[in-house]
């Protein structure tokens, strides 16, 4: 929560830079290690629940139209891997077929009504979810159209080097919004994944949108539009914001993102520090 609150991804940055200075140069590779075995471990579970994305194809050539983030100062140093400051891209075709987006909902709706709705894995209390892993259609329908969505959202987010079929799902959730219960928002939130996918699965009503902070100071997109974005800061939900405060949030976001290059520039140089060590340990 305090991660989100405080400007997304660039604060776990922070924190490691804060107590990475404390460690040994032993202890940081023994945590560097353990970091490295517990993602690769993770990577796996992950592909043992979405198996689909393994057979993701090289591309899948589909229109997208692209999204600047609106600031230098609200990209990461370099802004490794995306290396672009289209961070946010809206499909011209549906990811997912109208029938389709129905059945999902429908099943959604049946299993709320036996256990009820409720913000398990956000923990927001503007909207509801249920997770994919308790709607079996749902997850059938997602895994199918997986190894197309990954191609899209590798094409349009990331350098030719990376393969879709090396992305793994960490999440997947139905999310619900409702005007009438106050259920109608997420607070502005950056995601700690490196993608996000976000499909619109509902048509036909007034208002609504997800929101991007970054894109051009945050303007609201249409409802009925499906989104692949990179680490970038945003909310999803029906709400807006007055200009005076977005400006305001745009403002503290980017001090704080211009903080953490800095302590970045500080980091890189003990990094390569660290990689020339290993070297010569390696050839001693």
């Amino acid at each position: 929560d305090e991660r989100e609150r405080s400007g997304g991804p660039h604060r776990v940055v922070d924190m490691l830079f804060v107590h990475a200075a404390a460690l040994s140069l032993t202890e940081l590779d023994a945590v560097r290690r353990l970091n490295a075995r517990s993602h690769r471990h993770e990577c796996e579970a992950c592909l043992r629940a979405w198996p689909t994305i393994a057979s993701a194809p090289s591309c899948r050539s589909i229109a997208t139209t692209p999204r600047l983030v609106g600031s230098d100062a609200l990209v990461a140093p370099g802004n490794a891997p995306f290396g672009s400051r289209a961070l946010v891209h809206a499909t011209v075709e549906p990811v997912l077929a109208p029938e389709t987006c129905a059945d999902i909902i429908a099943e959604a709706e049946e299993r709320a009504a036996a256990d009820g709705w409720g913000s398990r894995y956000t923990l927001q209390s503007g909207s509801d979810e249920l997770h994919l892993a308790d709607l079996p259609r749902a997850s059938a329908a997602v895994a199918a159209a997986l190894p197309d969505i990954a191609a899209i959202a590798t094409a349009a987010l990331l350098p030719p080097e990376h393969k879709p079929s090396d992305l793994r799902v960490l999440n997947a959730l139905v999310v619900r919004y409702d005007a009438a219960r106050s259920k109608d928002h997420m607070a502005p939130h950056g995601d700690a994944n490196l993608l996000t996918v976000n499909v619109a699965l509902s048509a036909g009503h007034e208002g609504g949108g997800t929101w991007f902070l970054a894109v051009r100071g945050g303007e609201a997109e249409e409802e009925d539009a499906d989104y692949v974005d990179g680490e970038s800061d945003g909310g999803g939900g029906g709400v807006g914001r007055g200009s005076d405060e977005e400006a305001e949030y745009l403002a503290e976001i980017e001090e704080q993102h211009a903080k953490a290059k800095v302590k970045d520039r500080f980091w890189r140089r003990d990094a390569d520090f660290i990689a020339d060590d290993d070297e010569e340990e390696e050839e001693g």
